[in-house]
Formats: structure tokens, C-alpha cells, sequence
């Protein structure tokens, strides 16, 4: 049982065969495919993935960092917090911090250019450039210069059509972006992100699923290892009964609803003894925590900010899963690390991998992100049937199995080795 969405590499794999230019296949079989990826900075999902490509006889890849802010302590605005990462983010793969990357901050579109990194990337004649997002001004003059050097360029974005934009901005954005992409190549990480590219021009040849995903066997190595704890690790956080735990793991932003999740747990518990854990820290933290206070909600527990190396303790004590999103959740890689310690999936519809990780009545359930009351709904039915949320909870582990670092990164090589020969 796994999740599939059209993944058009076999279509690709037969023009690279077929290609005209059988000599430069030959020529690119004997030698790595150089690839430049550019990125704003260290992420602790992607990581792995350049460990992996990293592994691949077919490609040299050199990461490019417009900042290096993430390494060591930093202060994240959203989280409201400083905090260092407990996972190392430099070492496996090859890597360059150019000078401009130095305390530069990120998150910003319109932002001073790299301009030691463009130079870098067109002095050391790549084969291949793959740009992170279309989105700022290092990822435009890239795309430009790329363009005029007769450069191939590879997008990997997780936008969608999810959450409504108004027409005129639309209108717009349609104008630009098949302009700006035409001629690129891209990798799609779900089914929304298929959709989103193929609206915007770019053909199903120079299209390669590149999953999104986390480092799995982390996740479920340490699944397994904590299972026989499990009792110890809920007691640990104040759980003192068998009652089902539902779980939220993210920012404590509007966006991502937690005051939503909170009203719908109070409605739930009222009829069905339940937990509720609020992993995070973010600017809605007082907010909850003067609703629990007031309204006397009993069972909900707020640990605070936990590291990657802290995390699977709160996927270890849960029962149920939650991303209430209201707009702009992209993906959510938490579902992905949920689903690897056996958990029903619950999200809103507009949680970008829904399509893709939850199938409804089957690992879990989707909800209409403004209506309360279908999530109070969906919580309910797994609150009180523990024999679903087992199944869903064995569903949701062999639906994340297609979600791999290496099925990633064997999307990214083949991608590579096609545009470097030019098969587009």
C-alpha cells in the first residue's frame, strides 16, 4: 500500500536514451554531471538529501549558501526564540559560505544579491544549476545569466494552488512565471506541486518527481527504539492515564491555527477523555496559554520548543496527529515524521501534502480549514476508536515508505543527467 502521483521519469529516462546526441550520453556516462545548487541557507530537511546525491557516481553536486545564520545559535522570528539545531548541517557534501553569506538574514525576496556567489556559480561553468525557489533576486539573476550561457535550470519549490490569491495578482504572476520558466526544468514534490509547475508551461519532460521527504530511517529507527518506552516518555510529560493524545507540532502562528486545534480539543473533551500536546513556541504561546487558564481546559499540555533530537519523544507519547493550517502550509514535513511512528494523520485542506500522505479513511482524514466543527468531527471518530486509529496508524507508515531521501535524491541525479545532455 503506498501513495502515488504521475511521475513522469520514465518518460525522461527515454529521451535520454533516445537523445540525438548519442556521443554526449556517451561522454556524459564517463564523467559526474557538475551541479550547482543554490539555497538561502543550511535546512535540516534537505541535509540528507545532499549527503545522498553526495553518494551518486553520475553527479558532483556544490551547495551554494546565501547565509549561514542557521548554523549555530540564531535567532528564529517565528519560534520567537534562539536556538541552535541539534543536528549537524554541514559536513557529507560539498559546500561554499562566499562572503556575502555572512550574518545575511533570510526570508527576504527583494534582498541585496549574492554577488559573489552568481559569479562563483557561472565562473566554475556547471553543468547543471538547480535553484531552491524562483522566488528573490539571487534565484532571478541566476535564472537570467543561466539563460544567456545556455545553462540548463532546475526549480524545486513546493507552492500550490491552495490557498486563493486574487485574480488580478494571478494574472500577473501567470504573465511572469511562464516567461521566467520557459525553458527551465523542475521537480515536483506531491501531486499540488505536478498541477502547479505544469500551469505555468513547464512540459512533463522536464518534469522529475522529487519526493518530499525526511531522513525516514531516523524517524523510524527511532520509533522502534522508543516504542517499549512509551509509558514512561507520557508520564515524563504529566500524562498520567492511557487516554488518547492528539498532537500539534509547529510555529504558534496564525497560519498554522492552534487556537482552532485548542477549541476543538475543549469541544472533544468535554465527551471523550483525550490529551492534547502543543509542541512550539511562537507569538500565539500567551494567547493559548491565557485560553487554557481561563477556560479551564484540562489536558493540554504545552512543552514548548523541542529539537529534532527531542521530537520523537512527543510522536512517541501521541495517538493522533494534527496540522490544522488555515493558508500557506505548503507541504508540512511533521506529517511526514508523524506517519513514521505509526500515527493517523488529520490536516486541513490546506495542508499541501494532503493529497499525497492522507488518504481519507484510510491513514486519516481532511477537514475544511475554517469549519471547526468537521475537525471536532474527524477527532472524535479517532478519539473513541482505537482500532482505527491502529490501522490508520499501520496505513500511514507503508503510505510514507515512497517518501524517501533516497527516492529525493534518485529524482534530482536523473534530472542532472537529462538536462545535461540536453534531452529537453
Amino acid at each position: 500500500m503506498s501513495a502515488r502521483v504521475e511521475r513522469p521519469v520514465a518518460e525522461n529516462g527515454a529521451t535520454l536514451q533516445n537523445s540525438e546526441s548519442t556521443g554526449a550520453a556517451a561522454s556524459a556516462s564517463r564523467r559526474k554531471v557538475r551541479v550547482a545548487h543554490l539555497i538561502s541557507h543550511p535546512v535540516q530537511y534537505l541535509v540528507p538529501i545532499y549527503r545522498e546525491i553526495s553518494k551518486s557516481p553520475d553527479v558532483d553536486l556544490t551547495v551554494y549558501f546565501y547565509s549561514d545564520t542557521s548554523i549555530g545559535k540564531h535567532f528564529d522570528a517565528a519560534f520567537g526564540r534562539e536556538f541552535e539545531w541539534s543536528t549537524p548541517l554541514l559536513g557529507g557534501y560539498k559546500y561554499r559560505f562566499l562572503p556575502s553569506s555572512k550574518g545575511k538574514p533570510t526570508g527576504r525576496r527583494f534582498e541585496w544579491p549574492n554577488w559573489d556567489v552568481l559569479a562563483d556559480v557561472v565562473r566554475q561553468h556547471y553543468d547543471v544549476i538547480w535553484i531552491n525557489s524562483y522566488m528573490g533576486t539571487n534565484a532571478w539573476l541566476t535564472r537570467v545569466a543561466a539563460f544567456f550561457l545556455g545553462i540548463p535550470v532546475f526549480f524545486r519549490d513546493d507552492t500550490n494552488f491552495l490557498t486563493p490569491r486574487p485574480r488580478w495578482k494571478r494574472f500577473l504572476k501567470s504573465v511572469f512565471l511562464r516567461t521566467f520558466l520557459r525553458g527551465a526544468w523542475a521537480f515536483y514534490v506531491g501531486e499540488e506541486s505536478l498541477r502547479y509547475w505544469k500551469f505555468y508551461g513547464i512540459p512533463s519532460r522536464r518534469l522529475f518527481f522529487s519526493p518530499h521527504c525526511v531522513d525516514n530511517d531516523f524517524w523510524s529507527s527511532k520509533a522502534c527504539e522508543l516504542a517499549p518506552r512509551r509509558r514512561e516518555i507520557r508520564h515524563s510529560y504529566g500524562i498520567d492515564d492511557d487516554s488518547p493524545v492528539i498532537l500539534f507540532c509547529g510555529k504558534f502562528i496564525p497560519k498554522k491555527q492552534p487556537l482552532m486545534l485548542l477549541s476543538a480539543f475543549a469541544k472533544v473533551r468535554k465527551k471523550l477523555p483525550c490529551w492534547l500536546m502543543l509542541v512550539g513556541d511562537g507569538a500565539l504561546r500567551a494567547e493559548l496559554e491565557r485560553k487554557i487558564s481561563e477556560s479551564g481546559i484540562d489536558n493540554a499540555i504545552l512543552p514548548g520548543f523541542l529539537n529534532q533530537d527531542e521530537l520523537p519523544f512527543a510522536y512517541t507519547a501521541a495517538d493522533i496527529f494534527v496540522l490544522p493550517s488555515g493558508f500557506n502550509e505548503t507541504w508540512g514535513l511533521v506529517v511526514n515524521e508523524a506517519m513514521n511512528f505509526s500515527l493517523p494523520i488529520v490536516v486541513s485542506d490546506q495542508v499541501g501534502c494532503g493529497k499525497d500522505l492522507v488518504k481519507e479513511g484510510l491513514n486519516g482524514f481532511t477537514f475544511d480549514h475554517a469549519d471547526e466543527a468537521q475537525l471536532v468531527d474527524r477527532l472524535m471518530q479517532l478519539v473513541q476508536n482505537a482500532a482505527m486509529r491502529e490501522e490508520f496508524g499501520k496505513n500511514s507508515v507503508a503510505l510514507v515508505a515512497d517518501y524517501t531521501v533516497e527516492n529525493c535524491a534518485k529524482g534530482i541525479v536523473q534530472a542532472g543527467r537529462a538536462a545535461s545532455v540536453g534531452s529537453a
